[in-house]
């Protein structure tokens, strides 16, 4: 039997907790007498079999704003008694974090695990850091004062939108608004149509931003062009929402009060599920818990949860992973811990490569950008956004970026200096098929795959490996008997080159007699691999998909060492960090980083 080993976790709020006495009634087994009343088998499925609103606390002058954690334990705020509280899921205990909180409203969890506050009174966006640090971030705009934060959601890339808005009008007025705050610090007015802009949320491609006005009893939902920018709205549904969360699946979770206390749940299409009845007004709302599978539900004095059939969509709160040792892979690492999801909302993520700092470079393939993480601060950028499909990428020596295009048929250079340029798109008068992954040895010379989109039958001479030699644009062929070539990766001694047939579910291994030349093939694993790496210690790890998908590690020799889980496909790693000692992977929406106790190469 493998070892299942499930990492022990230390909550923020256990870092952060300053356990005060509570005026509260804590009930934690008790269940409350709300129902919830379904008009559909849809909104029947959503909820876990017997489930019932389950009253956790009560005695509260008006709570707002739950948000969960990396561990899924759950903030939320109290604006009546200017408090900000936080419940811890494991322990069932709850503790008040902030005092004197500026009548804290909305809040949102960041990669970094800060929690961001929407200060209605103080009409401030604030920022409260894991060591108990605790920043002003926005509090004016074009040299006047905010009207009053409300609710925020981060989105994939960092940035920021949040609705600023207090007490409400009879008519539109330009003083209640959506912002949205850049990850370089750039506040940008986006929406400013509303009587009383209230709770919003995000999809997590990236592609939707829904916004509440709580006067016009309207939840709009509004086009994202890119980060800060939205394009048309339309009308999502006529209810009088306050907060709002999505799950899994794209179902919207709207709090309304106008016309009987209750969540009522919408699909993605705006089709009406129903409603999860409460015996007071709701709120706001947000997934948490074990797995993020429970709901948890801010009402007017009241703290609520319901466990639920499906899990939340925030970009952190991912299905946890689970290591399962065969043979020594708990030695590669750290201890206690897990890996972390980055950023989220991808459409095929791929080619993840490191720079000379460490920070690394990943292909968000359909659309058709190239982004780059940085540790130092955790911030995401986009560096290219041009038609091309990026795919396999790798850092050269002098920064630039080679940069493999699937639908594109190219193989290109991105320079430091911006520029792009164009190394090879025919082999011998023909296009190419689809440059694919990317491999630079140890000589400067470029080894890349050359696949789109597989083949049925073998030896297709299309699907190859292509080597250019250092200071050469000229292509040479040096394998072409694969279904579908895909990833590429030189052994930690330099006498082999992995090269994955995608299509033949088999990683081959050659032997590398030199530069650009090929001496024997020998099957290496069986598995349907779409990217590899390499540690120090010659141990290779496999992106898989389907039923094994996740990380398989091998040693140099094929022994299996064991299978790093995860919940979705994945498709390439690299070892990245100031001491490349962090496995980065990235799956089809997500990019993740690990902690191991081995470099990369």
């Amino acid at each position: 039997m493998p070892l299942l080993i499930y990492p022990c976790h230390v909550s923020l709020g256990s870092r952060l907790m300053v356990f005060v006495s509570l005026l509260l009634f804590v009930v934690s087994s008790i269940g409350s007498k709300a129902s919830t009343s379904t008009t559909s088998a849809a909104l029947e499925a959503l909820i876990a079999d017997g489930a019932e609103p389950k009253l956790l606390a009560d005695g509260f002058r008006f709570t707002e704003g739950p948000a969960a954690d990396s561990q899924g334990g759950v903030y939320f705020t109290d604006i009546g008694s200017n408090r900000i509280h936080y419940w811890d899921t494991i322990k069932e205990e709850l503790s008040t974090i902030r005092e004197n909180s500026g009548g804290a409203d909305g809040l949102f969890v960041d990669r970094k695990g800060a929690l961001w506050i929407c200060e209605l009174r103080e009409k401030r966006l604030t920022r409260l850091d894991q060591e108990g640090r605790y920043d002003v971030i926005v509090d004016s705009f074009d040299g006047q004062p905010l009207t009053g934060a409300n609710d925020l959601w981060i989105d994939p890339y960092g940035g920021i939108y949040f609705s600023d808005s207090y007490g409400g009008s009879q008519r539109r007025t330009d003083d209640h608004r959506v912002f949205y705050f850049s990850p370089d610090g750039e506040l940008k007015l986006v929406a400013d149509d509303f009587y009383k802009s209230n709770g919003l949320q995000g999809t997590v491609d990236g592609k939707w931003l829904y916004v509440s006005d709580y006067i016009e009893n309207k939840v709009y939902r509004y086009q994202l062009l890119e980060p800060g920018k939205l394009g048309e709205r339309s009308v999502f549904a006529e209810y009088r929402c306050d907060g709002m969360t999505l799950d899994e699946k794209g179902n919207l979770y709207l709090c309304t009060g106008n016309q009987g206390y209750g969540i009522v749940v919408f699909d993605s299409q705006g089709q009406e599920l129903g409603k999860i009845e409460l015996p007071e007004n709701p709120v706001n709302v947000c997934f948490g818990g074990k797995d993020y599978q429970t709901l948890f539900i801010s009402a007017t004095s009241g703290f609520y949860s319901l466990e639920m059939a499906v899990r939340g969509n925030e970009y952190n709160s991912p299905q946890k992973p689970i290591f399962e040792d065969e043979g020594g892979l708990c030695e590669l690492i750290k201890q206690n811990v897990e890996p972390v999801r980055l950023a989220h909302g991808f459409r095929i993520a791929q080619g993840p490569a490191t720079d000379a700092n460490g920070d690394f470079y990943f292909s968000d393939i359909y659309h058709h950008r190239i982004m780059k993480w940085k540790f130092g601060d955790a911030s995401l950028s986009v560096v290219r956004e041009q038609p091309g499909g990026p795919d396999g990428l790798y850092v050269e020596a002098d920064g630039s970026v080679l940069v493999c295009e699937l639908t594109g048929k190219r193989f290109a250079r991105l320079k430091t200096n911006g520029d792009y340029e164009i190394i090879a798109e025919t082999f011998r008068g023909e296009p190419l098929t689809g440059a694919n992954d990317v491999y630079v040895d140890t000589e400067g010379g470029i080894y890349f795959s050359d696949s789109y989109p597989g083949s049925n039958i073998r030896h297709p001479p299309e699907f190859c490996v292509y080597y250019i030699a250092p200071g050469s644009s000229a292509l040479k062929r040096i394998v072409d008997d694969h279904y579908k070539t895909k990833g590429i990766h030189v052994s930690a001694d330099g006498e082999w080159i992995y090269i994955a047939d995608y299509g033949g579910r088999k990683v081959y291994r050659y032997q590398l007699l030199a530069p650009g030349k090929l001496g024997k093939k020998e099957l290496f694993i069986d598995t349907r691999c779409g990217g590899l790496a390499v540690d120090e210690k010659g141990n290779v790890y496999i992106s898989t998909v389907g039923d094994h998908k996740g990380i398989l590690v091998y040693n140099s020799e094929g022994a299996f060492l064991g299978r790093i889980r995860y919940p979705e496909n994945t498709t390439n790693a690299t070892f990245a960090g100031p001491n490349r000692d962090k496995l980065i992977v990235t799956t089809f929406k997500s990019v993740y980083a690990l902690d191991m106790n081995v470099r990369g190469m």
